[in-house]
């Protein structure tokens, strides 16, 4: 037996003792307790949509005199990059950041293929006799050692109740590889648009970021209207630390009815525990008096409260969407 197929071994064991914890309700309620358990693990990645689908978030500053060219090009040209993968939103900013671009992209579908070839050897590949809950969790915890946070039963098996049986994530970052390869060998993209607008940009930067389970992306109920891009830098911890209490706060603005809520991203790869909201309003004063009236709602008031014990930063940008935009 190779070093890697004991160590799937062993990882196995370990989330067949979490979920019989679980079961059994044996949860640890003291350090000593849980160093006992030998059940550590660190979070590789956070809950997220059971499909494999992610959004690529790319931001770029614009050099001030250029802006207007910039958005004159991507009006002319956008369709050749567009032909390549789906365009879930575009925009400039008009509030909170001054010359910058945001566009988002998605990457994967719902549908898995019926056949692939064999993989190599990993812990989701040869875990065979695993249940469903069981294949989640190989795909994102690592067993480490003593030092790193243990991760709650109760939350792991929150997490991965919504995985069906004998589910498989597609190639989605290969689909990403073969979209950035064939842009590269696109003559009409690379001849008229980058040649072109890559002087024209100060900045580039990019997240990739899952939808959180409870959020569908959505859309508005009407063209026209603006956006508000929330960035929330959470504190370290995962969303086993703050989620259900970032939910409730999502929540309760949502029942206020002042505002539509399009989709809640949390980072992948980028800044860490870092959380994307955006919203849609008919107007910035719409969204103004909206706001000021939740913000004199009780239930808001205390959701909000109890979420910001986990809240390090925030920031927020109202944004314009443009021409090709497909959230409008």
């Amino acid at each position: 037996m190779t070093a890697l197929q004991t160590r799937i071994e062993r990882k196995q064991q370990n989330l067949r003792t979490a979920l019989k914890m679980r079961r059994e309700k044996k949860y640890p309620s003291s350090n000593k307790q849980r160093k006992d358990t030998h059940f550590q693990v660190r979070l590789a990645t956070g809950p997220r949509q059971n499909n494999g689908i992610f959004y690529e978030i790319r931001t770029y500053d614009i050099k001030p005199a250029k802006m207007k060219e910039f958005l004159e090009m991507v009006s002319k040209y956008f369709h050749f990059r567009t032909a390549h993968s789906e365009l879930v939103g575009f925009w400039y900013s008009e509030l909170g950041a001054m010359n910058k671009v945001l566009h988002i992209w998605k990457y994967g579908t719902v549908s898995v293929p019926s056949h692939r070839s064999a993989p190599s050897v990993s812990p989701v590949s040869s875990a065979r006799s695993l249940s469903s809950q069981e294949r989640c969790l190989s795909a994102w915890i690592i067993v480490v050692s003593s030092s790193d946070v243990i991760l709650h039963p109760s939350f792991i098996h929150q997490s991965c109740n919504s995985i069906a049986e004998g589910q498989n994530e597609s190639d989605n970052f290969a689909h990403r590889t073969a979209v950035r390869h064939a842009l590269a060998n696109d003559k009409d993209w690379q001849g008229k648009f980058i040649s072109a607008a890559l002087p024209l940009v100060e900045k580039q930067h990019n997240e990739v970021a899952y939808l959180v389970p409870w959020c569908q992306l959505g859309k508005p109920p009407k063209e026209g209207g603006v956006y508000e891009w929330v960035t929330f830098q959470m504190k370290p911890g995962g969303p086993a630390l703050w989620g259900e209490a970032f939910r409730a706060a999502i929540n309760a603005h949502i029942n206020t009815g002042y505002t539509k809520l399009i989709g809640v991203f949390h980072t992948e790869y980028g800044l860490l525990n870092r959380v994307h909201v955006l919203w849609w309003n008919e107007s910035p004063d719409q969204r103004a008096a909206g706001r000021h009236s939740a913000h004199e709602d009780a239930r808001v008031v205390a959701a909000v409260r109890d979420s910001v014990r986990f809240l390090e930063s925030q920031q927020n940008v109202l944004l314009i969407p443009v021409q090709c935009s497909p959230l409008k």
